[in-house]
């Protein structure tokens, strides 16, 4: 599967932003702040859903 483009119209702190991928590897440079843990997250959330995080104590 290749990922061409992504965007994001409003998840966590970021609000209408749009990243094409081009094939082999990419880098996002950025600062601190500017919301690429929370694209990395998105994008996660977009393959596999998103979940309340909580787990059971059997989970534990």
């Amino acid at each position: 599967m290749i990922l061409n483009k992504v965007f994001v119209s409003s998840f966590g702190n970021l609000k209408n932003y749009s990243q094409d991928f081009s094939l082999g590897v990419n880098v996002i440079k950025e600062e601190n702040g500017f919301g690429k843990s929370t694209l990395a997250t998105f994008i996660k959330c977009m393959f596999y859903g998103i979940t309340d995080g909580k787990k059971s104590i059997a989970e534990n």
